[in-house]
């Protein structure tokens, strides 16, 4: 689009003094990154008994900037370039300078009023945008090139999402795993949430729309790494490793989604037996069948005494699988890998 000479809304005909052309320019710039941000809709189940397929992402990425920044060199900055900013407060009660809105925007760390104002805490949401490209250059609206290059990961949330509910997840899910650490979240009297592992890796699963205060039937699988879990220190680094299949160990290879029955059969006739099923059904029921296999196998008679009551068929795609198209798809997939020289190799479950 051209321009004319002279401007129309202050008359002048210098571009070095006139703002006009640079403030529509900027105008139109936001308009296309916009456009690009991706807004995802979830097919709502009516019935456990219509599976959906899952969709991936990286929800979270927490950066330490190599320099502190100044509070208010982050509010010249997002002025600059017409992006919103209010003082807001996460669940680790902490202040935090959202810059943007606050699904796709930045969060900043604030320091305690005695401290110096700068920070060195910077909080992103990946799974806001349609691409990582699109991701980086949002980025890039705050962050200097060489600012960017330096961030250094210190948490990395990756989630897998099902139109299910929450209950028919927690039936559904096993983890491998020797030393386990099972706890859970209620609200109520109802159950919200399950927190399996701790110390750099725990995978959180948990009610979404009920955490959204919502009626969207929707639960997520995430998975909480960081320190020596992080499969890499920078965006850089994590986008190549993710699209060259490099990781030590597939995030969710250790979770498995079976469909599960408890069976009743005939002979399950004597009194002890019986019992033994209600007492199964009441606990699988409420928690789900890892903590009903970890509870029981206390005295590690689980197989022998409860694992014949159990059916269970693993379904057809994993959430180690979906996530893995759905990272590919976010990260650049075959397309970028061959443009950086990246050699994909197929996971195979």
């Amino acid at each position: 689009m051209k321009l004319a000479v002279v401007c129309r809304s202050c008359n002048g005909d210098d571009e070095r003094e006139c703002g006009c052309r640079r403030s529509l320019s900027r105008f139109f710039e936001l308009l296309s990154i916009a456009e690009q941000r991706r807004v995802s809709t979830l097919k709502v189940t009516s019935t456990d008994e219509n599976k959906t397929e899952g969709s991936g992402c990286v929800d979270k990425l927490t950066f330490r900037l190599e320099s502190p920044l100044s509070v208010s060199e982050l509010k010249q900055r997002s002025e600059a370039v017409g992006l919103s900013q209010k003082i807001v407060k996460l669940r680790d009660r902490r202040s935090y300078l959202l810059i943007g809105d606050k699904n796709g925007g930045w969060y900043f760390q604030l320091p305690h009023h005695e401290a110096p104002p700068f920070t060195t805490t910077m909080i992103t949401r990946p799974s806001a945008f349609k691409s990582f490209e699109t991701y980086r250059q949002c980025l890039l609206q705050i962050l200097t090139l060489q600012e960017l290059d330096a961030l250094r990961i210190t948490r990395l949330d990756l989630a897998v999402d099902y139109s299910e509910s929450f209950e028919s997840i927690l039936q559904s899910v096993d983890v491998t795993h020797k030393q386990l650490r099972v706890k859970f979240t209620d609200k109520g009297n109802k159950r919200t949430g399950m927190m399996i592992g701790q110390g750099n890796e725990k995978l959180v699963i948990y009610d979404k729309g009920h955490e959204q205060k919502s009626n969207t039937v929707r639960t997520r699988l995430e998975l909480q790494l960081t320190g020596a879990k992080l499969p890499a220190r920078d965006l850089d680094s994590l986008r190549k490793t993710i699209l060259a299949h490099d990781l030590k160990r597939r995030p969710f290879e250790r979770v498995t989604l079976f469909e599960i029955k408890i069976r009743n059969t005939p002979a399950l006739s004597s009194p002890l037996a019986l019992e033994r099923l209600r007492d199964l059904q009441v606990l699988f029921k409420r928690e789900g069948f890892l903590a009903t296999r970890k509870r029981l196998s206390e005295n590690g008679n689980f197989d022998r005494d409860y694992g014949p009551l159990f059916e269970l068929v693993p379904r057809a795609e994993q959430p180690d699988k979906t996530l893995a198209r759905s990272l590919e798809a976010f990260f650049g997939g075959a397309k970028s890998a061959r443009a950086s020289g990246l050699k994909l190799v197929t996971i195979e479950t």
